[in-house]
């Protein structure tokens, strides 16, 4: 009798392995016809949460039910609620979350007014940064999503602000976003920009010379990928970079600069995989066309591979002047520096100081930042998890 029940038992389980290798089959050759991903246990723990989130009948997670649905459940808290409660802080106050992204506000010459992003707690404004201590208030912190990663003010009118949400590391606390969210107000008042809900997981954001948007995206959706632009405040979006566009391997952008003269540039690649590997990008400034599909050249120095990241900075005062830190995926230390002196048509290592921790923790395809001296080309800061 007992080794009836062991037979039956063994064959119910392999049934079942067999029908659940079978459905976890079907659903990574629906990926990779978009583009091949990791088979790591961050990226199946995405896409586990997109199939127990998604709406059956788009395919899609429909993020933007959740403001719909945390506005009534305000109003249903709001109804039922004891009047003139006090509440008091009790901290800890000294402790600072994660900042990805801060903005001087161009409308105050004092350099007192910013605005911080934080990809746990939303967006933090003070209007006495040049005190101490200075003094941060919460900014629409009942925003759909607090998860904020990116954040740029318009060239044109710098009342408008936008931010960017979703964290497309896939570090273990990483949060999906829901798409951008633009202020017409110098970020007091925030509003999801409807045409981006789909917008999965927000890289960067830059404004060029004209004033256009552009993103950086990670994204599930094959059409929401890679590098878009808005030429309308964020109305309507174009990719105008990276898969699924011919020519490209991947659809994961991540880093945006522009320079003093207008050239955009842009990396491509997010943890390598079979045949995909990250590469820098540069459209120089042409007017109307900058940025457009086909202006775009591949400068990614000769010899890499392997490389989790890439992290580009232009100089303000030279914009022929670039620098590149590129992570290494072996040891996710900084492997390879790099400096260029024409905008990225050639290349030259640039060696670390020995015997000094780079501050990256062997964790720089997560803590990784790369800055110039606004008026010294020659003076470089880069950014790890420790400062050293």
């Amino acid at each position: 009798m007992k080794s009836l029940f062991r037979t039956g038992t063994a064959a119910a389980l392999c049934l079942a392995l067999f029908s659940c290798t079978s459905g976890i089959r079907s659903h990574e050759a629906e990926e990779e016809a978009a583009e091949k991903l990791e088979a790591d246990g961050m990226e199946l723990a995405i896409r586990q949460q997109f199939r127990a989130t998604r709406d059956l009948t788009t395919n899609d997670v429909p993020t933007q039910r959740l403001l719909e649905a945390q506005q009534v459940r305000e109003l249903m808290i709001a109804t039922g609620r004891t009047a003139a409660l006090p509440w008091q802080e009790r901290g800890p106050s000294n402790i600072g979350g994660r900042t990805r992204a801060l903005i001087v506000d161009s409308r105050d010459a004092t350099g007192n007014t910013v605005i911080a992003a934080s990809v746990s707690g939303g967006i933090f404004k003070t209007t006495n940064f040049n005190a101490t201590p200075v003094t941060w208030a919460p900014v629409n912190d009942k925003m759909s999503n607090l998860a904020v990663t990116a954040l740029v003010q318009s060239r044109s009118n710098p009342n408008v602000m936008y931010a960017g949400t979703g964290e497309g590391w896939f570090n273990i606390d990483a949060v999906r976003g829901a798409g951008i969210f633009k202020s017409t107000d110098g970020g007091n008042n925030w509003t999801q920009l409807a045409s981006t809900t789909t917008f999965e997981f927000v890289q960067d954001l830059v404004t060029d010379n004209n004033d256009n948007l552009y993103v950086s995206l990670r994204n599930s959706t094959s059409d929401k990928r890679g590098v878009q632009r808005s030429t309308d405040g964020g109305a309507t979006w174009t990719q105008v970079l990276g898969a699924p566009l011919a020519g490209f391997t991947t659809g994961r952008a991540a880093d945006l600069e522009v320079a003093s003269n207008g050239d955009l540039y842009a990396t491509l690649g997010i943890f390598p995989d079979a045949g995909i590997q990250v590469s820098v990008w540069r459209s120089p400034a042409s007017g109307a066309n900058t940025g457009n599909v086909g202006t775009w050249t591949d400068i990614t120095p000769t010899g890499l591979a392997n490389m989790d990241r890439a992290e580009l900075a232009v100089a303000p005062s030279n914009p022929q002047r670039l620098y590149l830190v590129m992570a290494n995926e072996s040891d996710a230390q900084v492997s390879s520096t790099y400096r260029s002196d024409n905008a990225g048509a050639t290349w030259t290592t640039v060696d670390a100081p020995t015997g000094v921790n780079n501050g990256t923790n062997s964790q720089n395809w997560y803590n990784l930042i790369l800055a110039v001296d606004p008026t010294d080309a020659d003076r470089v800061v880069a950014g790890g998890l420790h400062v050293t």
